[in-house]
Parts: structure tokens; sequence; C-alpha cells
């Protein structure tokens, strides 16, 4: 349970999708492309054009979550939300906020709205295979400052999402085969 004293730490993005990367590849991630205008397609934006495609194209289920490759590793896109984001471990979920009251009532209400909240099932899963952190796909992986610490244990996750004003996606591992 969240305590309404608890403070959250929440990542601001500056417009575009935040993206789960794993520590071991975030180098890898440039953000966006310096010389791009923004007006071509997203293949001139550099990263960040593939994170924005990801969650721009296909079903209205995939503008809430995709999964994309770098260096070899997966990471989690979180599209649609312009709101700051926050992890909460102990339930391995992911919260785009979109402030409409206090904090401290969004997070009071949050375990007990969280079970009557209309899930749907992406068709993704996501396979961690070490830490990782949630940044602004507009910036570059390697940015030491802004981004939040993702703990999550190695494994293959379904991923599910609802939107109810704010953006919830949730991991749930999946069983072994």
């Amino acid at each position: 349970m969240i305590s309404q004293d608890e403070l959250l730490p929440w990542l601001i993005s500056a417009g575009g999708p935040f993206i789960a990367i794993p520590d071991s590849v975030r180098g890898q991630w440039h953000g966006a492309d310096p010389d791009s205008d923004f007006k071509d397609s997203y293949d001139t934006w550099g990263d960040y054009g593939r994170a924005c495609q990801a969650t721009a194209l296909g079903s209205d289920a995939e503008h809430y979550v995709a999964v994309i490759d770098v260096g070899g590793a997966q990471a989690l896109v979180l599209g649609e939300g312009g709101g700051p984001a926050t992890f909460l471990h102990d339930r391995l979920l992911f919260v785009q906020y979109a402030p409409d009251g206090p904090e401290s009532e969004f997070l009071a209400g949050l375990d007990a709205g969280l079970d009557t909240l209309p899930w749907q099932r992406s068709a993704f899963t996501w396979t961690v295979t070490s830490p990782a952190k949630l940044i602004d796909s507009a910036w570059p992986g390697d940015d030491p400052n802004a981004y939040l610490v993702v703990d999550i244990p190695p494994d293959t996750y379904a991923i599910s999402f609802c939107d109810s004003g704010h953006i919830f996606v949730k991991l749930d591992a999946l069983p072994a085969s």
C-alpha cells in the first residue's frame, strides 16, 4: 500500500514516449536526431523516431505500449500519455499520471482502483535480461541525470495496460515453459 506521505519519483517527458531500456544497451540509444526538423517521416528523427513510430502505427492497443530492439536487447516503449511517469517496483507497474488533483489523493485511491480497471492484454511480451532505466526517448540513453531506475527481475513478461485518464502498464511474469 502506498502511503499518502510517500513521495514517488516522477520522470517528466519533453512530449515523446518514455522507454524502459536495459542498462546493457542504454548507451546505444541516441535519442532525437539534433538535425531533424521533425516534419518528415519518423525515419529522420533518430532513435526517438523509432520509439514514436512504434506506438503511432497499428491498432489502438499498440498506441499504449510496444517492444523494440535496441542493440540486441528488448526495450519497452510507453506511448500515448503526456504526463509524468513513475515505476512502482512492488507492483511491476508503470504509471503515467495525468494531474487532475493532488498526487496524495491519486495515491490514496490507487490500491483499490487497480483491481477495478478494465485491463487490456498487449500482443507484446517483454524479455528483461538486465536492470533497466526509464528515460524520455528523445534524450540519449547515457544521460546520467534523466532517468528512473526500473528494478525488474530478469524474466519474460506479459504486458497489460489501461487508460483511465492515467495510463497504467503492468507486467506479469509468464509461467516457465
